[in-house]
């Protein structure tokens, strides 16, 4: 999925087989909870710190929107 945020282009690449979707823009989130919510292991950087969790809707066309529920926002990705 592609979105525009701020005149900015920002790719999703929705993959239903894994652990966590992330992602580093706060203001991509519907809703969010602040908290030190563990680390999430990368393969190049190690485990880096989640700062939140919540849900982003991403809107596909006009017709589409698809809700992620339990996204982490780990803002050093």
């Amino acid at each position: 999925a592609c979105v525009s945020l701020a005149c900015q282009q920002i790719d999703w690449i929705i993959y239903s087989r894994v652990s966590y979707h992330i992602t580093r823009y706060h203001e991509m989130f519907r809703s969010y909870a602040n908290g030190n919510l563990r680390r999430v292991k990368m393969a190049m950087k190690g485990a880096i710190e989640v700062v939140g969790l919540g849900k982003v809707i991403l809107v596909i066309d006009t017709s589409c929107k698809l809700v992620i529920k339990d996204v982490r926002h780990v803002p050093h990705v």
